[in-house]
C-alpha cells in the first residue's frame, strides 16, 4: 500500500458523505491524496450482521432499469452482499469513513426470526417484500442492538485489517433556505438525530479503537437549494464537500488543499 499514490477509502452511508471524495459525477475533485475505492449506501449496522431474504420472501416488480445503481444497492441489501463486499475492501484499501444518514432517513424492517434490512426508495421501487415484518424510524429502536451491531461489525473489518483507519461523519442536515426533508416526521426529529450521533460516537469511540469522529467546519454547513441531485438537507453546497474532504485529510495527516476541476465548478 506505501507505494500507491493516493490513500483509498470506502464510504459506507450516504451521498453526503460520497460526494466530498468523487472522481466523477457532480462533483467532481482532482485531488493528490485521496480517492474513493467503493461506496456501499442503502444499509445499516443492524443490517450487516443479520442474514439475506429468501427468493420466495420477495418479488422483483416491472421496472427497466435494473442496471441502475439503486437497483445495485437495493438488491445487495436484500441477498445481504453489502457486508462481504466491505470486508473484501477492507482488505486492499486504508480508510472506511461511514455515517448513518440512511438509518435515519429511511424505515428498518425487523423480521420476526431476527433479521433486519433497511428499507429505501428503491428498495420500495424494486422489490414487493412478502413475508411478514415490523417497519420502524431510528428513534422508535431501541439503541443497544443498533450500537452493538455497530461495534460487532466495524470490529470485524479492524479483525480483517487491523492498520485501517476509521471516521464517523456526523453528516450535518442542514436546512438553510427553505430546504426540508419531503418526509415530515423526519423534520420533526432532527433534533433526536444529532443526540443519537453524540451518543453513537462516544460509545464507538470508547469500543473501537482509534475510531474517530469527524465534520466539516460549522461555517461551510449549508445546504445547496440548486444541488442537482435536488434539495435535500444532506445535499450540501460545494464549499461543505471541500471542509469535509479537508477535515479527513488533515486527520490522516495529508495536506488539505483540494482542487475542484472545471467540470465541477458551480
Amino acid at each position: 500500500m506505501t507505494d500507491r499514490p493516493h490513500h483509498y477509502l470506502t464510504v459506507l452511508g450516504s451521498c453526503g458523505t460520497a460526494d466530498s471524495f468523487r472522481a466523477a459525477g457532480w462533483p467532481t475533485f482532482v485531488d493528490e491524496g485521496v480517492r474513493i475505492f467503493d461506496y456501499v449506501g442503502r444499509t445499516g449496522f443492524p443490517s450487516l450482521v443479520t442474514g439475506a431474504l429468501r427468493e420466495d420472501e420477495r418479488r422483483l416488480r416491472e421496472v427497466d432499469d435494473t442496471n441502475a445503481w439503486g437497483f445495485a444497492m437495493a438488491k445487495g441489501e436484500l441477498d445481504k452482499t453489502h457486508g462481504p463486499k466491505l470486508e473484501r475492501g477492507a482488505r486492499v484499501n486504508q480508510v472506511l469513513v461511514f455515517d448513518v444518514v440512511t438509518s435515519f432517513i429511511f424505515r428498518q424492517l425487523d423480521a420476526a426470526d431476527g433479521r433486519t434490512f433497511l428499507s429505501s426508495w428503491e428498495v420500495e421501487k424494486y422489490f414487493a417484500l412478502e413475508l411478514e415484518h415490523e417497519a420502524r424510524f431510528l428513534w422508535e429502536l431501541d439503541y443497544a442492538p443498533f450500537r452493538d451491531a455497530a461495534v460487532e461489525f466495524l470490529s470485524r473489518l479492524r479483525e480483517i485489517k487491523p492498520e485501517l483507519e476509521i471516521a464517523f461523519h456526523v453528516a450535518p442536515a442542514c436546512r438553510n433556505d427553505g430546504v426540508r426533508f419531503k418526509v415530515d416526521v423526519l423534520n420533526d426529529q432532527v433534533d433526536f438525530y444529532y443526540r443519537f450521533c453524540e451518543r453513537l460516537a462516544r460509545d464507538l469511540e470508547a469500543q473501537v479503537p482509534r475510531l474517530t469522529t469527524l465534520q466539516g467546519e460549522a461555517k461551510a454547513q449549508a445546504a445547496d437549494p440548486e444541488h442537482p441531485y435536488g434539495r435535500y438537507p444532506f445535499h450540501y453546497r460545494l464549499s461543505y464537500y471541500e471542509a469535509f474532504r479537508a477535515e479527513v485529510k488533515r486527520w490522516l495527516g495529508l495536506p488539505t488543499e483540494t482542487r475542484l476541476s472545471p467540470a465541477a465548478a458551480p
